[in-house]
């Protein structure tokens, strides 16, 4: 998943001096930021790819069921949660949310920041 790599590559930016113990304390980073959340997806995905390929009787109900009688509402909605989550690098200027569902906002690098004002700072001067 894209998500994770961009998670990824953003703790391992943060880690500022190559160390043992910082590039486990990234790595910690990541498991604390996506752990959770891909649990939850790798859940979802074994639901939908029964609900789906299924072929018993009962897995042949439950996809009835899910398509023609959930309301699309609650489907978009369920969808909406689930794309909520999209992260970007860090280490680049923050690209404007353009669409039209909303994003769980991303915490901005420490180290970007600092990197832009000595950036401006010397470019002012």
């Amino acid at each position: 998943m894209p998500c994770n790599a961009v998670v990824l590559a953003n703790c391992i930016y943060e880690i500022g001096e190559v160390t043992p113990e910082n590039i486990t304390a990234a790595f910690k980073r990541y498991r604390d930021q996506r752990y959770l959340h891909v649990k939850k997806m790798i859940t979802k995905s074994k639901v939908m790819g029964m609900i789906q390929y299924g072929q018993t009787w009962k897995d042949r109900l439950v996809r009835h069921v899910m398509f023609n009688w959930i309301p699309k509402k609650v489907q978009t909605e369920q969808y909406m949660k689930d794309a909520a989550v999209r992260p970007q690098a860090c280490y680049l200027p923050q690209v404007e949310n353009r669409g039209s569902a909303p994003v769980i906002p991303q915490e901005p690098s420490k180290r970007f920041v600092e990197e832009q004002a000595r950036k401006n700072k010397s470019v002012v001067v």
